[in-house]
């Protein structure tokens, strides 16, 4: 209707009074609707500059990386405009892979953003001259307690592999076991000493473990939001439709094994909605 439309003054009796009413509900109306519409604009602005956090933030994420003699590759997927999940891969010289995967608590942009943090505290601390993998978690977790105002924590799974002999030292921070799928489809999760994730202690010392990487092997890591993706029954993936998977996708590429588990979590959630990042990182020896 026509909102500038004022009716004109009928004296005091009912009709004027109604009059009256109808001007001041005309003039409430149009207040409401210029609020709606500032709102829908803020809404909007704030949910282009979300789309732009969340293209940065993906664009941080390696895609692949040229190992000789490997295929590596990861994804994430955020449950929501931006994510707390993290992986990264980069070589430390010619012979030294490092290789993180890690999921901050919490969701949206506070996470986000200790998220940005997290990674270039483990990138650089795993850059430090020759540090081992539990010197670069125990000195990424007293970085990250120095500064978390929020008192957010971060749990992380990292190795640094030769990449001649396919030899993982590895050091675990809370983190979900990974899991190694053998030539043959079958597969088991690598054993790890939990300790307290990143920057929720000061002080905390992370035992270094191995493992050994063969010709035709494939590392696969991930986040909680494969594992605890639920479906419309509340039922969760779990740990068994994790290995379950893995066998039918043996003989795929690292592209492509993590496209099969996102598939399958994907077919086991159905039209449940997404509560978590899902990151999925595969690390074949391929010769």
């Amino acid at each position: 209707g026509n909102l500038d439309y004022e009716f004109a003054d009928l004296g005091t009796d009912e009709m004027g009074m109604l009059a009256t009413t109808f001007n001041g509900m005309i003039v409430r109306l149009k207040e409401y609707m210029e609020a709606v519409a500032r709102s829908a604009a803020d809404k909007q602005r704030l949910e282009s500059e979300l789309e732009v956090a969340r293209d940065i933030q993906l664009g941080m994420l390696p895609q692949q990386i040229d190992c000789p003699g490997y295929d590596i590759t990861g994804m994430m997927v955020p449950a929501k405009e931006v994510g707390g999940d993290f992986y990264d891969f980069f070589m430390l010289n010619e012979e030294k892979l490092c290789f993180v995967v890690a999921d901050v608590s919490g969701k949206g942009v506070g996470a986000a953003l200790f998220m940005t943090v997290a990674k270039m505290v483990l990138k650089t601390a795993a850059q430090a001259h020759n540090t081992t993998v539990d010197e670069l978690l125990s000195t990424a977790n007293n970085l990250l307690c120095q500064e978390n105002p929020a008192e957010l924590f971060v749990t992380a799974y990292v190795g640094i592999m030769d990449i001649n002999s396919g030899e993982i030292a590895y050091a675990c921070a809370g983190h979900n076991p990974p899991v190694i799928v053998h030539p043959d489809g079958s597969s088991e999760f690598v054993p790890v000493k939990p300790k307290l994730p990143l920057a929720a202690m000061e002080g905390i010392q992370y035992p270094i473990m191995y493992t050994q990487l063969q010709t035709g092997e494939t590392l696969v890591l991930y986040t909680d939001g494969v594992t605890e993706a639920t479906n419309l029954d509340e039922e969760l993936y779990g740990d068994a439709r994790l290995l379950a998977a893995l066998p039918s996708l043996k003989q795929l590429s690292a592209p492509e094994m993590i496209e099969g588990i996102k598939s399958n979590v994907d077919i086991f959630v159905g039209e449940a909605p997404q509560f978590d990042d899902i990151t999925i990182v595969a690390i074949r020896k391929i010769s």
